[in-house]
Formats: structure tokens, C-alpha cells, sequence
């Protein structure tokens, strides 16, 4: 297991939740959050947390655009 998973298994046990923000675009702040999103999914996958939340959000500036998904996720009964 990686480090970021364990870090998102262990912070859905502190709080009973966690949330993931990915960013995409060009301009200030680029883009963030890629190798959270990918351990989440592979987390997901295997059946240790669920998805209940997911929103997409975008935003347009002087010719520059970002956006990005919100993720909300909670630990199985399997986990």
C-alpha cells in the first residue's frame, strides 16, 4: 500500500470522511490532486471506500481556464 492510500485510509478513520479536490488547467495553480485521485479510485477498486459525493467544477479567467472535481469518500463495511 502507498503512502498516500494509507494516508486516506487513516484520515476517513480520524474523521469518518475525507475529502479529495483535483485541479486541471492552465495558469496560477496549474493543476494538483492527480495521485491523490488515482489512490482513491485503486481504493475504491479493491472495495475499502465508496464515492458519495462528486462534484465538478470550472472556472474561466482573462483566457485562462481550470477545473476540477471534488471527491467525498467514506470507508466500506469491508474496510
Amino acid at each position: 500500500m502507498t503512502k498516500t492510500e494509507e494516508m486516506i485510509l487513516s484520515e476517513i478513520a480520524k474523521r469518518g470522511f475525507f475529502n479529495i479536490e483535483t485541479c486541471y488547467g492552465r495558469g496560477a495553480g496549474g493543476g494538483y490532486g492527480i495521485r491523490a485521485r488515482n489512490a482513491m479510485f485503486k481504493l475504491e477498486k479493491i472495495g475499502l471506500i465508496k464515492i458519495t459525493h462528486r462534484e465538478s467544477w470550472q472556472d474561466c479567467n482573462r483566457g485562462y481556464s481550470r477545473g476540477g472535481t471534488i471527491f467525498l469518500v467514506e470507508l466500506t463495511e469491508n474496510a
